[in-house]
């Protein structure tokens, strides 16, 4: 059924959830537990891989399809390389002679990034394309790099916002894009063209929409946050492993303030640290996000029923 117009409080309970690439996963083993103790939000928000799970939702997907299609998820090819090894030679190459003065930057050999997204764009466009009706709200982020906005993606009418976003309502032919954008990881993924913009992934500005949620309306917030149940102690072996735990700081932090002037049940489930191509352990994810909610349980039916929050 098509959308209309709601008054302010009209939803009873939304849920966000956080990025986290593969991880992503784990969003469907809370999703699974919530309901199947009949939890069912009334509208989602997402960003980065919670912005596929959110959208794919709201769409109507049954949950166990959605884990069935995670767990094929390796059968699929959605990277589409837009470097070559030739090219990165050739800028190694180059580099040590610019850095001594000799030659002009070798920077414009590079793209804008790795990975185009086109691939991974008509995948979601797929996977939408089988349910074509909405059936609850949902709200997906980006960031715009040149306007320096978070672009709020949605099917809402418009609400009010905080400074410097940009609430966009999409169009049925648009969703698969705004997805896109939203999981454009900089730097990796090329910048998603849309309406005109470049737009990258909207953690750079937000890692937990739970804050654009309450703004929509939503009355208890349930924050999926797989940034800070990465906070475990592990041994950091590389430099790799720094920046990674260093970002992982930074992204719960960022979070943690913008939810502080709300009365969210934020939930940090212990997803596994697992990189961008173990596809075989995303199984791993989803069960330790089914474990979390299920031992989390009573916390959520006592926030749904108004006690205060737990960490």
């Amino acid at each position: 059924m098509a959308l209309t117009h709601t008054p302010r409080s009209f939803f009873r309970l939304g849920l966000a959830l956080s990025g986290g690439s593969l991880r992503g996963a784990g969003h469907l083993g809370i999703l699974q537990v919530l309901e199947e103790n009949g939890i069912i939000p009334d509208i989602v928000a997402g960003v980065s891989a919670g912005a596929l799970v959110a959208a794919l939702y709201a769409r109507g997907m049954p949950v166990p399809s959605m884990i069935t299609r995670a767990t094929q998820l390796a059968l699929t090819r959605l990277i589409d390389w837009d470097i070559s090894l030739w090219t990165v030679g050739k800028f190694l190459l180059l580099y040590p002679l610019y850095r001594l003065g000799l030659r002009p930057n070798p920077k414009t050999l590079l793209p804008a990034g790795f990975i185009r997204g086109n691939r991974l764009e008509s995948y979601i466009h797929r996977l939408l394309r089988r349910y074509p009706r909405r059936r609850i709200p949902c709200l997906l982020l980006a960031t715009d790099l040149y306007h320096a906005e978070t672009a709020v993606f949605g099917s809402l009418p418009s609400f009010p916002l905080p400074r410097e976003h940009r609430y966009i309502r999409l169009r049925e032919d648009e969703w698969a894009r705004a997805v896109r954008a939203s999981c454009s990881l900089p730097g990796v993924f090329q910048p998603t063209p849309f309406r005109g913009r470049r737009l990258v992934d909207g953690a750079v500005r937000n890692t937990l929409p739970a804050d654009l949620l309450f703004l929509a309306g939503a009355q208890r917030v349930i924050a999926v946050d797989l940034h800070l149940g990465e906070l475990e102690d592990r041994r950091l072996e590389s430099f790799v492993d720094i920046i990674d735990r260093s970002l992982t700081l930074m992204f719960a932090d960022l979070a943690g303030l913008r939810l502080s002037p709300y009365p969210a049940l934020r939930l940090a489930p212990p997803v596994p640290d697992i990189g961008w191509t173990d596809y075989h352990r995303i199984p791993e994810c989803i069960d330790a996000g089914r474990r979390y909610a299920l031992s989390r349980l009573p916390d959520i039916r006592a926030y749904l029923k108004g006690s205060p929050p737990k960490a």
